[in-house]
C-alpha cells in the first residue's frame, strides 16, 4: 500500500478494441440487493490506510477519529488535523482520547480501539465539512490556504451508452487482472480458477455500479467507475479510471467485507488546489445494514491510487 502521506500534505499545504453490445439492464443483477451477512473471519481488519491519515466518523453525537495504529507516532493531545467531508475542509484538534468497540472484532467479540473526540476553534468548522470522512494530521507549525479548494459532488452516471462504450475495455481489464493474479480466485473455486485460467472476456459477469466524469489534468475524457465482476463463486468489486477505452494504471480493489452496497455510498471529488489531481471520497451517509465505510484514492493521469480503506462492523455489537 503506497503511502500518499507527503503527496496529501502537499497537495493540501501547497500551490482500440471494439465494444462488444452489453446484456440488457435487466439481466445485470444486482447482487448487493439481496446481500446477506459476509462469514465472519476470526479477525476482522480490512483497513489500511497512509500513514498521518485517519478515518473520521460520526459517532454518540460527536466526531469520532479511529487511530488503528501509531505509524508516524500516536496521536497527542492538541495535534492538528485537517478533516476533508462531504462538502468541504476545516481544521480541528484531537480534544480528548477515547476507546470505542464498534470499530473491529475478532472471534466474533469487539475489539477495543484507540480513537479520538475532535473539536474545532472555528465557528462553522462542522457545517464546512459536511459528512466528516478523513482526517490528515498536520505538523504544528504548519500554515494552509483552502480558499482555492474545489469540491463537487459524484453522481452516478451509469447508462446504457456506457455500457456500449466501456463494457468491452473493462472486461479486457478484468482479464489482465485474472492473468497478473491481481484478480485472485481462491483454490476452493474450482471452475473459477478454470475459467480464470480461460480467460475470455465475455464469459465474465459483469456489471457497473458506479461511473462519473471527473477533472484530471493531462485527460479530457476521463472517467472513474466501479466495477464488480463475477468469476464463478468470486466476487470482486474494482475502482477503476478510464480516459475514453483505455484504462489508466492499474484497478483498486474494493473488497466486500461489509458488504455495504456501493449505490449507498456517496462520492465527492475533493482538488485541494485544482492542479488537476484530485482526490475522490467515497462515505456512507446512513446507517448501513453491516456497518459504515471511508474510501480515499488519489486521482492523477496515472490512475487512481488508494490511501483510505476503513469500516465500522456492526456485526461486533451484535456478535454475529
Amino acid at each position: 500500500m503506497p503511502s500518499l502521506k507527503t503527496a496529501a500534505l502537499l497537495c493540501l499545504l501547497s500551490a482500440p478494441l471494439a465494444a462488444q453490445a452489453p446484456p440488457p439492464m435487466a439481466a445485470l443483477a444486482d447482487q448487493e440487493q439481496n446481500a446477506q451477512p459476509p462469514t465472519p473471519r476470526k479477525s476482522f481488519s480490512p483497513l489500511r490506510s497512509a500513514a498521518g491519515l485517519y478515518p473520521v466518523y460520526e459517532m454518540d453525537g460527536g466526531w469520532m477519529l479511529i487511530e488503528r495504529d501509531s505509524r508516524g507516532g500516536a496521536l497527542t493531545r492538541g495535534a492538528r488535523l485537517l478533516v476533508v467531508g462531504s462538502d468541504g475542509v476545516a481544521e480541528f484538534f484531537a480534544a480528548r482520547s477515547t476507546h470505542t468497540w464498534a470499530a473491529a472484532c475478532a472471534r466474533r467479540r469487539p475489539v477495543k480501539t484507540r480513537a479520538w473526540r475532535l473539536s474545532s476553534r472555528a465557528k462553522g468548522a462542522l457545517k464546512a465539512v459536511g459528512v466528516p470522512v478523513v482526517a490528515i494530521r498536520l505538523k504544528p507549525a504548519a500554515a494552509f490556504d483552502v480558499s482555492k479548494a474545489l469540491f463537487y459532488p459524484l453522481k452516478n452516471e451509469v447508462r446504457e451508452t456506457l455500457y456500449k462504450k466501456l463494457d468491452f475495455p473493462i472486461r479486457k481489464a478484468a482479464v489482465e487482472d485474472l492473468r497478473s493474479g491481481a484478480f485472485a480466485i481462491p483454490q476452493a473455486d474450482a471452475a473459477g480458477r478454470a475459467l480464470a485460467a480461460e480467460a475470455d472476456p465475455l464469459r465474465l459477469q459483469m456489471k457497473i455500479d458506479f461511473s462519473s466524469k471527473i477533472r484530471v489534468k493531462g485527460l479530457k475524457d476521463a472517467v472513474i467507475l466501479v466495477e464488480g465482476t463475477q468469476v464463478s463463486e468470486t466476487y470482486r468489486r474494482c475502482m477503476r479510471l478510464f480516459e475514453g477505452p483505455s484504462q489508466k494504471g492499474e484497478g483498486s480493489s474494493m473488497p466486500h467485507e461489509l458488504m455495504t452496497e456501493t449505490r449507498t455510498l456517496d462520492f465527492v471529488a475533493y482538488d485541494p488546489n485544482r492542479s488537476g489531481s484530485p482526490f475522490v471520497l467515497a462515505f456512507t451517509r446512513k446507517q448501513p445494514l453491516w456497518g459504515h465505510e471511508r474510501w480515499g484514492w488519489r486521482i492523477t493521469a496515472e490512475g487512481a491510487k488508494p490511501f483510505l480503506q476503513d469500516a465500522l462492523d456492526a456485526r461486533c455489537r451484535e456478535n454475529f
